[in-house]
């Protein structure tokens, strides 16, 4: 739950791409222009990547890719202000590259180079309009126009790699779409999954020309496995961008964010740590925000609240009306409660807003605003702070630690006279750890347990349990029993996370 989709988007969206020297020999003086400006770029240096873009525009003036470029300044940075001006800014630079990638193609409708602007630009539109909340058919509209021109790109030429990216994103998406809803893409003629997707996404990684170090970061982000199905794939991926890139303030981030995804908390601080050091171009104060809540929310999976708090104070003290805030002020929240400081608590408890829960991306701000709005009233008792410290060393992986406190919890008759909220917590995250321990019989008697509970607050977690029992039976080749647990989900509905876990059920199918 920790997974920060907002800072997904920055580093993603933000993540340009530029060659080694071995591409920089092999690529026109234009594309050479181009690169220079998509390093300044990727290292926040607005003013000079746009300075390089221009001149590639003045040099080459037929050539579409200075204008392109040029107009996503301002794609990212709507993504990263939210600003209205800037979303603004963007759909008319936008559509002045799409009526420029018209004329080019009214002379000769298959110019290679114009088709992949004009998919390229499409999907570009489509994505913004979502991650903004924006009208959805009219970005339904632009994927599928952005998906059908880089497919139509391939057709006419199967080695133009960089097209291979952008549908492998679609392919990607494509699979995380519940199944039910799978038809409807179908005969709008969206097709794809998740394994087809990741092979776009390596074919652009190893043989694209601008797209190489992008699909890289992407697949990084779309090799995260379940955490007892977690394998080294992501982490090496960022690792080595991390590693050629040394001076990148994102890949910094993003490799940070996969070792928390991984458990390896400690290590990700220090790149969190110098990611921040790193940034010091433009949007400065953007950048500083996400990575100290996220900063913050590692400091706490360590149990180190006096830290967290540091971080998300200052996290707290920079966001705006812009910014989903609920989770990091839950944290905080928290962390000031198991400091011993329930005034303080109770501030942070207060912050949380109601303006994002409903939205299409807004599952995470709604559960963590009902945990928070619950802390006010109840305060964190022992078997509450026991919870938090043995599930944040699972978390990070101490999982000794977190598997003394979960014992203690059992042994010392701490669950007596627990009502059923505070008992499906306990079971589920007590199961979870003995997953990751690969104690099987206990995590299936774990989980049985919860979903035999009538919590009224925390009923997501029943079906969420159901999940974890189909993944076991699943993985042991008990092929009914784990459909019976995935029926079994289908009999609950408007729970916290419902589309998370449909995410997750669709993931893990895809990839066992």
């Amino acid at each position: 739950m920790k997974f920060k989709f907002k800072l997904l988007f920055i580093l993603l969206f933000l993540l340009t791409h530029f060659g080694t020297s071995e591409i920089y020999a092999n690529i026109s003086d234009v594309d050479r222009i181009i690169m220079d400006g998509l390093n300044y770029l990727y290292n926040v240096n607005f003013p000079a990547a746009k300075d390089k873009f221009k001149e590639a525009q003045k040099k080459y003036p037929r050539d579409l890719k200075g204008i392109f470029y040029e107009s996503l300044m301002s794609f990212y940075e709507s993504v990263v202000t939210q600003k209205e001006e800037k979303y603004d800014e963007f759909i008319d630079k936008s559509d002045m590259v799409l009526d420029k990638c018209e004329l080019e193609l009214d002379k000769n409708n298959k110019n290679i180079d114009a088709l992949f602007i004009k998919g390229q630009m499409h999907s570009y539109r489509s994505l913004l309009m979502l991650i903004l909340n924006k009208n959805l058919i009219r970005a339904a509209s632009n994927g599928n126009d952005g998906y059908k021109t880089l497919n139509k790109v391939i057709e006419l030429n199967p080695g133009y790699y960089d097209a291979y990216m952008g549908v492998g994103l679609f392919k990607i998406a494509i699979g995380y779409v519940p199944e039910k809803f799978k038809w409807l893409l179908e005969i709008i003629g969206f097709r794809g999954n998740i394994n087809d997707g990741r092979e776009f996404l390596r074919k652009a990684m190893d043989n694209g020309k601008l797209t190489k170090v992008e699909a890289k970061a992407y697949l990084a982000i779309f090799s995260i496995r379940e955490r007892d199905l977690w394998n080294i794939e992501a982490s090496q991926y960022a690792k080595g961008l991390a590693e050629s890139y040394p001076n990148s303030p994102f890949f910094n981030a993003l490799y940070g964010l996969i070792l928390v995804q991984g458990g390896n908390t400690s290590s990700a601080i220090q790149y969190f740590n110098k990611a921040l050091s790193l940034n010091s171009y433009d949007m400065t104060k953007y950048m500083r925000k996400t990575t100290l809540s996220l900063m913050g929310n590692a400091y706490f999976s360590l149990n180190d609240f006096p830290n967290a708090v540091k971080c998300l104070e200052e996290f707290a003290g920079l966001t705006d009306e812009k910014d989903k805030i609920n989770i990091s002020m839950f944290t905080l929240g928290v962390s000031c409660e198991m400091s011993g400081n329930r005034n303080k608590a109770l501030k942070y408890y207060n912050r949380v807003r109601t303006d994002f829960i409903k939205e299409r991306t807004g599952e995470t701000e709604k559960l963590f605003y009902r945990l928070a709005k619950d802390r006010v009233s109840k305060p964190i008792n022992t078997l509450d702070s026991l919870n938090v410290i043995a599930m944040n060393y699972k978390d990070s992986r101490q999982y000794e630690n977190s598997k003394n406190i979960f014992e203690y919890i059992e042994n010392s008759g701490k669950l007596n006279n627990r009502d059923d909220d505070g008992l499906v917590r306990y079971y589920y995250e007590y199961g979870r750890l003995m997953v990751e321990l690969k104690n099987t019989e206990k995590a299936i008697a774990l989980f049985n347990k919860a979903v035999k509970t009538k919590p009224k607050s925390e009923k997501w977690l029943i079906p969420h349990s159901y999940f974890e029992l189909a993944k076991i039976h699943h993985r042991q080749g008990n092929y009914e029993q784990a459909g019976k647990m995935f029926k079994e989900i289908k009999e609950y509905e408007d729970y916290d996370f419902e589309q998370f876990l449909e995410m997750r059920i669709t993931n893990f199918l895809k990839n066992n």
